[in-house]
């Protein structure tokens, strides 16, 4: 069952539903393989319901909360400015040697 197709409100499957794979990379914006890299990590807990891997909608919440290191990045305008770094600066003498 796709995430459109839930009798249940999104609200709803957060706090008391489950979400399978396809769902979590679609919410979470981030690939499959990726996803199971923070499983096996134990950044995620899953639940197996005979072949279908699932989450729970309390469990993907936090996960979604805590970010992941794989999600896109996040826009410009909430990124911190950052400076570009220094070069030290080298002064020349008459020989042409330079000093540090």
């Amino acid at each position: 069952m796709s995430i459109k197709e839930s009798h249940f409100s999104f609200a709803d499957r957060l706090a008391i539903g489950r979400f399978d794979i396809d769902e979590v990379t679609a919410l979470s914006g981030i690939s499959r393989s990726s996803l199971y890299r923070d499983i096996r990590d134990g950044k995620l807990t899953i639940i197996k319901d005979g072949r279908r891997t699932l989450v729970f909608g309390p469990t993907l919440q936090k996960y979604l909360a805590q970010g992941s290191p794989d999600a896109p990045p996040a826009p410009k305008s909430m990124r911190k400015p950052t400076t570009p770094p220094t070069k030290p600066s080298r002064k020349s003498t008459r020989s042409g040697r330079k000093e540090a």
